[in-house]
């Protein structure tokens, strides 16, 4: 008798998984509940890109379990938009996602088929605008191929020199230029104030660009009326 009931006594093991199969399947419960549900998402760094365009290219929404959000998938599809040159998503815990981001600068626009493009500084369009509203130079004599768009690089004549221009010219430089124009015998800038600057050659930058600068804030501290800035030979400037 004692040894038929010692035969079917339930063994300690069953018990531990009976345990943990419940202790599990709360976990599951817990997690999934609405303690964990996204109500919060914390975006930081866009400055161009608003928060709306943000989770859309990163297609996240509220209300869903913040463990069944793709953390991974969603970084990758932040970094194959345009103007994102980095991003971060991390989860803080129960219900907030972070979202940081590191956007490209555009530095100069340049004509389209149909508006204009903003371009970084590697020659890639970020961007497409319907007018020139953004305080950037336009970049005009390049051969633009036909249907590019945000996403896309620059690439033809003149553009390597357009860029190493870009590279050139300081922060100050760049916005105080409405644009800039390639040709075959160099290129020329036109200031905010009208003045033509021939330039040239894409050769001696720094100095033709010291000496621009030095010119440009004599002028204005002397309030001068001046149409026309010879640097082709830049030992030698012309201002008329």
């Amino acid at each position: 008798m004692d040894k038929h009931e010692k035969k079917h006594k339930p063994k300690k093991g069953y018990f531990i998984a009976i345990a943990l199969f419940s202790i599990t399947l709360a976990i599951t419960f817990f997690l999934q509940s609405t303690y964990f549900s996204l109500h919060e998402i914390r975006i930081n760094g866009n400055n161009s890109l608003t928060d709306e365009e943000v989770l859309e290219q990163a297609r996240v929404a509220f209300d869903v379990s913040i463990f069944e959000i793709n953390v991974r998938e969603a970084t990758e599809r932040l970094k194959q938009h345009p103007q994102v040159a980095h991003a971060t998503i991390s989860r803080q815990l129960p219900s907030t996602l972070s979202i940081n981001i590191n956007e490209r600068k555009p530095v100069a626009l340049v004509p389209l088929d149909n508006g204009f493009g903003a371009i970084d500084a590697e020659g890639r369009i970020l961007k497409r605008y319907d007018d020139l509203r953004l305080p950037l130079p336009l970049l005009t004599g390049l051969t633009m191929p036909a249907n590019i768009g945000p996403a896309d690089f620059l690439n033809g004549e003149h553009v390597a020199d357009a860029l190493l221009v870009l590279s050139m010219m300081n922060q100050e430089a760049i916005h105080n230029m409405s644009e800039v124009r390639f040709t075959e015998r160099g290129f020329a800038l036109l200031t905010r104030e009208n003045i033509l600057v021939e330039v040239g050659a894409a050769t001696q930058l720094a100095d033709k660009f010291r000496m621009l600068r030095s010119l440009l804030q004599s002028i204005a501290r002397e309030q001068r009326s001046v149409e026309r800035i010879d640097l082709r030979v830049v030992q030698a400037p012309v201002v008329n």
